[in-house]
């Protein structure tokens, strides 16, 4: 049983990530943590908990105990010198790839004694591997606890990741990569629709399994009243038809929308929050009645999700580059230079706040302030392409894209 427990977290793991590709995290969880008794290593060398990060059919590093008559030390050791660690502190960014040098190394080393237990900084932990000028990063939390009766510690893994993809800025804790930044449309052809109050059409605009927005349709003594509800993590608006304004610079949002007869709005926009940035998307649905028999039907036309938090969407849009950089409606910012190769200043009136995101929509900077004019220093990002999302003291948002060179 203690072999078993040995090797579970190499078997498990090869399992999950043998079909890993390019461009993932591949990431479990134990349920129960793997546990493994850590006796004397040099005395008893089975007893040692090792763990493959790249599936390769190889341990990457193990963890073993020393014990002497009042105590003991952990070790967690890397097989190869292409692999390092690093136990996280309580300053720490948590992004691997932005730790120090100097915070890496081959070997950690926890120091226990029986009358004060475990002396350790942390259960945070990261592993790199150099290939070739690039490195691939992971994040595991391991911990030490007791299993009586067994005198001797015991080390649990909980949970581990790993990034297939090079000099990815993995954070600890992170299981996916967001979203490519796009704009993806769907078109439903024939248009989805339900005719009775027993059905609801749900709509996930996001894929991640779980429904979004729902069409409804209830029948009363008064007659028929089709609805929008959305979920509770996403709000609804309606737009008018000549509404020209970006969608992230609506004031009136909320959670339903009842149309009062068939010739209600068709045009709707819907957000979800994430952290202190905002996803948007539009989409269209419509209702109208038939006769002999009388029916009404609510339909669902099209949707578009957008994947860059706080884009200046507008409704039609289905491409990110459909809308010019100055072509948008109320920016009230400016910045330049654009390109630049690290101070950009961002002009306008009544600035408070701007957030750097890059591609995949991570925040890589940001500055606050007040006046007419904020300073961020791009110099120690990647060259790429950026989206500064710019809030004023009225709480508008704008978006610039700035090119680092």
């Amino acid at each position: 049983m203690k072999k078993l427990l040995i090797f579970l977290a190499i078997l498990t793991w090869t399992s999950l990530a043998l079909n890993a590709q390019q461009g993932e995290i591949i990431y479990i969880d134990f349920e129960p943590d793997s546990l493994v008794e850590l006796k004397q290593y040099d005395l008893y060398p089975e007893s040692k908990m090792m763990i493959d990060f790249d599936y390769d059919g190889h341990p990457d590093i193990r963890i073993t105990s020393y014990v002497y008559s009042a105590g003991g030390w952990f070790d967690m050791i890397c097989y190869e010198p292409e692999w390092e660690l690093h136990e996280f502190r309580p300053c720490d960014t948590l992004t691997p790839m932005n730790e120090p040098e100097h915070y890496w190394s081959t070997r950690i080393a926890w120091m226990w004694d029986y009358c004060n237990g475990i002396d350790t900084i942390s259960d945070k932990f990261a592993v790199r591997h150099k290939v070739g000028d690039a490195y691939y990063y992971g994040w595991f939390r391991v911990y030490i606890t007791r299993c009586p009766p067994s005198p001797y510690p015991w080390v649990a893994l909980d949970k581990m990741a790993y990034c297939t993809d090079p000099n990815y800025p993995l954070v600890w804790g992170q299981t996916e990569i967001p979203p490519q930044p796009a704009i993806i449309y769907t078109d439903y052809d024939p248009d989805s629709c339900i005719t009775d109050q027993y059905t609801k059409l749900w709509v996930d605009f996001d894929d991640d399994g779980n429904g979004d927005i729902c069409l409804k349709m209830d029948y009363t003594s008064t007659g028929y009243w089709p609805e929008i509800i959305s979920s509770d993590d996403w709000e609804i608006t309606w737009l008018d038809d000549d509404d020209t304004d970006t969608i992230p610079n609506i004031d009136h949002w909320g959670h339903s929308y009842l149309w009062l007869d068939d010739e209600g709005q068709s045009r709707f926009a819907a957000r979800k929050q994430i952290g202190n940035n905002y996803i948007f998307t539009w989409f269209e649905a419509y209702n109208y009645v038939t006769f002999n028999p009388f029916i009404c039907h609510v339909c669902f036309d099209k949707y578009v999700y957008c994947t860059v938090p706080n884009y200046p969407l507008v409704w039609g849009q289905t491409e990110l580059l459909a809308i010019k950089e100055n072509d948008y409606s109320n920016t009230f910012a400016s910045v330049h230079p654009n390109p630049t190769t690290g101070l950009v200043t961002i002009a306008g009136e009544n600035l408070r706040q701007a957030e750097v995101l890059n591609m995949l929509g991570q925040q890589m900077l940001s500055v606050q302030g007040e006046g007419n004019e904020l300073r961020i220093d791009m110099a120690a990002l990647p060259a790429g392409v950026y989206f500064f999302n710019v809030t004023d003291d009225e709480g508008r948002k704008c978006v610039r894209k700035v090119v680092k060179e």
